[in-house]
């Protein structure tokens, strides 16, 4: 996937995940990365991360699935604990995840009211990996 500015998702690893975790699937489903990510089910999608064998379209992909689920976590221990998990992830693997650092990051803008939930954390990754 390369330095890419731009997650790009892969049908073929959408499908891969999908049957992995029994996730519905189809090819109208928009942002299904997001779509499908279940914060009860974020333990279960970080192992998979860590420990299986998965191509890099798949990582990727699992990556955007993972920040879906902190973005929506809102008990503040439980985001935190579980942005602790994933930030090293990201950081070791920034060719990879870069394109999504830099959307979650929501570079320039500066309405909080417009910035993602995990967006400040992401600006510290992206200041780290850009610096």
């Amino acid at each position: 996937m390369g330095a890419t500015t731009t997650f790009i998702p892969s049908t073929s690893a959408r499908e891969a995940l999908a049957a992995r975790f029994e996730l519905p699937y189809a090819d109208a489903m928009q942002d299904w990365e997001w779509l499908v990510a279940d914060v009860d089910r974020f333990g279960e999608f970080l192992n998979s991360y860590r420990t299986d064998a998965l191509p890099d379209e798949q990582l990727a992909t699992l990556m955007e699935m993972l920040i879906q689920c902190v973005e929506e976590m809102r008990e503040p221990t439980k985001f935190a604990s579980s942005w602790s998990a994933i930030e090293p992830l990201l950081i070791a693997r920034t060719d990879l995840h870069r394109a999504s650092i830099a959307y979650w990051a929501t570079l320039g803008e500066t309405d909080p009211v417009a910035m993602f939930r995990v967006g400040l954390a992401m600006r510290r990754v992206w200041t780290a990996i850009s610096g």
